[in-house]
């Protein structure tokens, strides 16, 4: 199996960075087990904490590589400064990402909703969309002008 894949590389112009079939796989689950946290990455000096909101990879460390810088949080001013990109961290929301509890404090302070559906889904399930059944549709006008004789 590692020939082929090898031989799929080449043909591709592309150099296999492993060596054997099982460093192969670990690469590959690596790259599908890859999950993200919306957390804090503290920056600053002693006293003066200063952070910044990140996407980052939950098996990386507390000040470490991240995927991408999503705002910062300034508690040293009165009142505390806030800024977050909200289109971007929904999004990685709605992809599964994990928010620590800071960060959804700092959400509910910033008054951001986060949904794990999309608009379009939302759509589809509201009620004036979907089909009137029997029990909801309006009675038909020769119903209404005769009623049933009992």
């Amino acid at each position: 199996m590692l020939a082929q894949v090898s031989e799929i590389f080449a043909c591709l112009g592309w150099q296999l960075p492993v060596k054997s079939l099982r460093q192969l796989v670990f690469y590959a689950r690596q790259e599908l087990s890859m999950t993200l946290a919306l957390r804090l990455q503290r920056h600053g000096r002693k006293s003066r904490p200063f952070y910044h909101i990140v996407a980052a990879d939950i098996r990386s460390p507390r000040d470490g590589r991240f995927k991408e810088k999503l705002g910062y949080y300034d508690p040293n001013h009165e009142p505390s400064v806030i800024e977050i990109n909200a289109p971007r961290l929904q999004h990685y929301y709605r992809n599964g990402a994990q928010i620590s509890d800071a960060v959804r404090n700092l959400t509910r302070i910033k008054k951001i909703a986060l949904s794990r559906t999309t608009v379009a889904q939302e759509e589809d399930t509201s009620p004036e969309t979907s089909t009137p059944t029997a029990e909801t549709a309006a009675p038909l006008e020769s119903e209404a002008d005769n009623p049933p004789q009992a």
